[in-house]
């Protein structure tokens, strides 16, 4: 896993030489996804070179949750398996949006 992350840091800084200014929020966004992406599922992404405008969004919403995001997390996690009986689940909906499916 080592050279995977080593690859990694690599690949981010070919992305940083020339660069002036950068979004640190960003730039780790895409260093830590290349490194789950490689060491958990085996693929190469390689987000500096090739950034998917459709994962950033939803990489960003599950890390910046809307209010309902974030009451329908919390009482789903409260009420645990009284939420399995209800049809209620998670996934992406037509709009390519992380939410709640009914």
């Amino acid at each position: 896993m080592f050279p995977i992350i080593e690859d990694c840091s690599k690949e981010m800084t070919e992305y940083l030489v020339g660069k002036n200014k950068i979004e640190a929020g960003n730039l780790f966004t895409r260093y830590t996804t290349n490194v789950i992406t490689r060491c958990a599922f085996g693929i190469d992404v390689d987000f500096f070179k090739n950034p998917d405008p459709m994962l950033e969004k939803m990489i960003h919403r599950v890390g910046n949750p809307t209010r309902l995001d974030a009451i329908t997390r919390a009482v789903a996690f409260t009420v645990g398996t009284f939420t399995k009986t209800l049809p209620v689940r998670y996934g992406i909906s037509s709009g390519h949006k992380l939410s709640l499916l009914f």
